[in-house]
């Protein structure tokens, strides 16, 4: 699984990538975080979570961002954090998996993982074994 962090500081990036790897559910995750660097972004990964800060920089607004991203990466699941609470619900325009607080990080992040649980149980993949031992996971979505 590829996991796309968007976050400019990076003591958030260690903390918040050493949760993530905690968790079973990302025990095979493949990190990538960026900083400012956001045109070093690999647009040949097929990511499929995206965790974006709502405060990129000074010019980069997360919220705007992430409009560019899901045309680039129409599967992946848009997850914003931030410190700055006012955002929740401009971000609903987006209708992002979900929005993680930094205040509330722990449980938030509870929240979330229960949350991506569901829906790994809800979507099947498809494992193809290519050349040099690289792995493809093709989302399916498994209708009721």
């Amino acid at each position: 699984m590829n996991i796309l962090i968007l976050e400019d500081t990076n003591t958030f990036v260690e903390e918040f990538v050493d949760i993530l790897k905690n968790n079973n559910l990302f025990t095979d995750a493949h990190f990538f975080c960026l900083g400012d660097h956001f045109e070093e972004i690999d647009n040949t990964k097929d990511y499929q979570i995206i965790f974006i800060d709502v405060h990129l920089s000074k010019s980069i607004n997360g919220i705007d961002f992430s409009i560019e991203l899901k045309k680039r990466f129409p599967k992946a699941l848009i997850v914003f954090v931030t410190m700055n609470n006012n955002f929740v619900h401009k971000s609903m325009e987006l209708q992002p998996f979900y929005f993680i607080r930094k205040d509330h990080l722990n449980e938030d992040m509870s929240i979330f993982f229960k949350m991506f649980k569901e829906h790994l149980e809800n979507t099947s993949f498809i494992v193809i074994n290519a050349r040099e031992n690289t792995y493809v996971l093709i989302p399916v979505i498994l209708s009721t």
